[in-house]
């Protein structure tokens, strides 16, 4: 296994139930403003000699900006989301691995929709 040079991190809204509501609309609706803007950002952190990689995704809510309002924000390296103000504020992580069956997003592997 070959590595980036980065980690994995957890970075803005970890509740359960906040993240579950954000994981039932298949990542694609704001659980706090209802917002189906949401920008999205994956860090690769490691990957393996078959090319399955592992690491961290963040999403933002973007509120009423569309992806292209944000195509030129860059995603801050401290913060880990979107440089500026975004969107109702909510952002979130999970981790994620190529290698798992089904949803790649393990930490969600025994929640139920």
């Amino acid at each position: 296994m070959g590595t980036t040079g980065d980690v994995t991190f957890s970075v803005g809204e970890q509740s359960e139930e906040i993240r579950k509501k954000f994981w039932i609309s298949n990542y694609k609706k704001c659980p706090m403003c209802n917002s189906e803007n949401i920008a999205v950002n994956w860090s690769v952190c490691a990957y393996r000699q078959n090319g399955d990689g592992s690491g961290t995704v963040v999403y933002q809510c973007l509120g009423n900006e569309t992806r292209n309002d944000v195509e030129k924000v860059t995603w801050d390296k401290t913060t880990r989301k979107l440089s500026g103000e975004h969107g109702c504020g909510f952002y979130t992580s999970f981790l994620y691995d190529e290698r798992e069956s089904g949803d790649e997003h393990f930490q969600t592997k025994y929640w139920k929709k």
